[in-house]
């Protein structure tokens, strides 16, 4: 895999050779018919019983295939994602899809809804039987496929969450060496297939880390052969969960869970036909949680960068040591009358950004307006921000003020360059921690790193930032940078920050085991120059502090 960027574009490109291979022994009997073996798929009778028979026919067959593949995941503004992707092997397959997915800042949950275009060529089909061969298949055919895809997830009050499904699939055989099968529905392909899940987490001390889990999946009809002469009922089955989490006894375990599954649990037996032959489907089925266990178990391991004990006592959210609020907040001002309340303003000039151009129109109706860009896409921070000051102040006032302005604003932040002195003893991660498994960090291109490079400090984070000079990674991405010193801006939510000190993951980075986290308030990043003066000053009380 090979990470890049083209612009504002970030790719993730991958790249391989997927090969193979399976071996099959098939034996078969037949007889005349008989009542020993008599028996109805719609009410079987599972009694019977009768001598042996012979086989008759088999085979024994290989099949190997080789494939190449290429994808690329392009990312865009850090919320725009596109996935393209081409492979060639035995079928061919091309298929465009488009969707969106949208998840609320205040509102436990997210929804997705896509819809494709799909088109297979030389799809594997049943041939026939040949006596020197025996049973084999041929890529023939074409299949086109239209569909919608959704998909609901979102976590309700008192420990219950829902995950939901839905697809829509309008498959056509476009293709077949048997003409009278065009146009008709690939055989045992659904056009309705849905699918709901609840679970129920347990808040009550006594079973804390117990949850109880039902569902069930929803086949629509669908036809027994591509000649469509005849459908297989729709089916409906349930499904049930116990599970228990032991991170929630000893955070030490925590990712440690144990399930119980219990597929068809009122044991009913659907009937598919395919092709001339039926079967029944799985009765009830009792799946235990060793899987799962060895699953969680892998994944605490993978996650765990250094060996988890019980870090020192902090203050602060998480361990973090609180910079005091420093005054007004510069880069939020508020028009206010001279009692010092909000005025009714009747502005002669409006000032606005690039970002707000949709709004022009309404705004030009209440006074003119000018646009400064005050950020460049993938690009330094600063130049912009220069210019769009000069521009600024040449509105307002003179030019040699803009300058002095800025001069001003950097002489500033160069007079704490010696207070600033011991935190240049490792880089500093700049960071805003959006919930307990994700930060938003900055890094090349932000206002913030042109602030650390002025002081004399450096940047934690050299990965990939997006064309705004951030990246939002997940805690099990911080190992690279555990040895940095966190600056985190904001107050974390409390919810959040407990689950995070509970976390051996987050315990066990470096700046959280030992308690180098500085916490700042809230430094607006495409603030300009206010922006920068306010953060070098906190970042300097936040050290002294």
């Amino acid at each position: 895999m090979k990470e890049l960027d083209t612009g504002p574009l970030a790719h993730k490109v991958l790249a391989g050779i997927d090969y193979q291979t399976s071996f099959s022994t098939f034996r078969t009997g037949s007889s005349v018919a008989s009542s020993e073996y008599d028996l109805y798929p719609d009410s079987p009778d599972y009694g019977r019983s009768g001598s042996a028979l012979d086989y008759s026919s088999g085979s024994d067959y290989t099949f190997r295939q080789t494939g190449i593949y290429a994808q690329d995941q392009i990312t865009f503004l850090d919320r725009w994602h596109a996935n393209f992707s081409v492979r060639q092997d035995w079928a061919s397959c091309t298929q465009y899809e488009a969707g969106i997915k949208y998840q609320s800042v205040g509102f436990n949950g997210f929804f997705s809804i896509a819809v494709y275009h799909l088109k297979e060529k030389n799809i594997s089909k049943y041939a026939g039987y040949n006596s020197t061969v025996g049973y084999y298949y041929e890529p023939i055919g074409e299949v086109t496929s239209n569909g919608i895809e959704a998909q609901a997830r979102f976590n309700l009050d008192m420990g219950l969450s829902v995950i939901a499904s839905y697809t829509f699939n309008d498959a056509e055989i476009t293709g077949d060496i048997t003409a009278s099968n065009i146009g008709n529905v690939p055989m045992v392909t659904p056009r309705h297939s849905a699918s709901l899940w609840l679970d129920y987490a347990f808040k009550t001390a006594m079973l804390d880390g117990v949850s109880l889990g039902a569902g069930m999946r929803y086949l629509g009809e669908t036809y027994t052969s591509n000649a469509n002469t005849a459908k297989n009922k729709s089916a409906t089955l349930f499904d049930a969960a116990l599970r228990y989490d032991f991170g929630a006894a000893k955070s030490e375990l925590d990712g440690l869970s144990a399930a119980l599954n219990v597929n068809n649990i009122v044991d009913w037996q659907p009937t598919t036909c395919n092709n001339g032959y039926c079967y029944l489907g799985a009765l009830a089925a009792l799946a235990g949680g060793r899987p799962a266990i060895a699953a969680q178990l892998a994944f605490k391991a993978s996650q765990a960068v250094r060996p988890l004990r019980s870090p020192p006592p902090m203050p602060g959210h998480l361990g973090c040591r609180a910079a005091p609020a420093a005054g007004h907040d510069q880069s939020r001002p508020v028009a206010r009358d001279q009692s010092g309340n909000p005025a009714a303003v009747e502005p002669n000039l409006i000032v606005s950004t690039p970002y707000l151009e949709r709004l022009r129109e309404k705004l030009e109706r209440i006074a003119p307006v000018r646009s400064f860009a005050i950020h460049a896409i993938s690009g330094p921070a600063m130049p912009p921000i220069l210019d769009g000051t000069r521009a600024l102040t040449a509105l307002t006032a003179t030019k040699a003020k803009g300058e002095a302005l800025i001069e001003a604003a950097f002489a500033d932040i160069a007079s704490l360059s010696e207070v600033v002195r011991p935190l240049r003893d490792r880089p500093l991660l700049l960071a805003n921690i959006l919930d307990p498994r994700h930060l938003r960090v900055y890094g090349r291109n932000s206002l913030f790193d042109d602030v650390l490079t002025r002081l004399g400090l450096t940047n934690a984070w050299t990965g990939h930032s997006n064309v705004w000079g951030f990246a939002t990674l997940g805690v099990d991405e911080l190992a690279d940078v555990a040895n940095a010193r966190l600056v985190c801006f904001d107050s974390v939510p409390g919810d959040a920050a407990r689950a995070m000190r509970e976390s051996p993951v987050w315990r066990a980075l470096g700046f959280a085991e030992e308690g180098r986290i500085l916490q700042l308030p809230t430094v607006l990043a495409f603030g300009m120059l206010p922006s920068a003066t306010r953060f070098a000053p906190l970042l300097s009380e936040a050290e002294r502090g």
